[in-house]
């Protein structure tokens, strides 16, 4: 999704430009696969934009799951001189793996409402949704909350982001955790298309050991 790794920006790629990433992720001290990824967003008109991603995760055999996913924003208000954007976010994504290498990736049907508001070249933003979530011990709905601060200029953009389902299985809304968390970078290589991206993620969760994951990209952007 375009935005952070786990908080889209409401506001769309500018209009008529086609991203593309190559990225990798590495779990540090779980024993998990890594995964090698394929992304690629493409806005339309300025207001909306639609992604694709794809990755493999390699263990003891060449590929050993598989993670899909597709998403469309669309930007409800707001551009690059406001001080507030508001966007609608879907997302229908699919993995065969459970306990999948790619950060956030999960078989599950969602929708949010991320909204931002930026100062100068920071921004903060929140984005509560819904998830349908359709894990191999059966169906479940939760809802979802998310949230993100970045620095941009004309070359790069980083941040911090974090994302965690809530569930209403009981009398009061609980976390269900690990709540997972992402910072990164992208640095646009001078006047050339390309952009180099480096992640550091963290699950949490009260009284287990954080597991930590590094990544790294390589995008265009046209």
């Amino acid at each position: 999704m375009t935005g952070l790794l786990f908080m889209p920006d409401p506001l769309s790629q500018p209009a008529g430009t086609l991203a593309a990433e190559a990225s990798w992720f590495e779990p540090w001290n779980m024993p998990q696969a890594s995964a090698f990824g394929l992304s690629a967003a493409l806005s339309l008109g300025g207001r909306v934009t639609i992604a694709l991603h794809a990755a493999a995760e390699t263990g003891d055999a060449p590929v050993t799951a598989t993670d899909l996913a597709l998403s469309a924003l669309t930007t409800l208000f707001g551009d690059r001189s406001s001080p507030a954007a508001g966007a609608v976010f879907l997302r229908g994504s699919y993995t065969s793996s459970t306990s999948p290498a790619v950060p956030g990736a999960r078989s599950a049907v969602e929708a949010s409402f991320p909204v931002s508001l930026r100062l100068g070249d920071f921004a903060f933003a929140l984005s509560p949704g819904a998830l349908a979530s359709f894990a191999p011990g059966g169906a479940s709905f939760l809802a979802l909350a998310r949230s993100g601060l970045w620095l941009e200029g004309s070359s790069f953009r980083a941040g911090i982001s974090g994302e965690v389902p809530i569930s209403f299985a009981t009398a009061l809304p609980s976390a269900l955790w690990p709540a997972r968390a992402a910072l990164e970078g992208r640095l646009m290589l001078g006047s050339t298309p390309f952009v180099a991206a480096a992640f550091a993620t963290a699950e949490l969760a009260p009284g287990a050991t954080p597991v930590f994951g590094i990544g790294i990209g390589l995008g265009l952007l046209f």
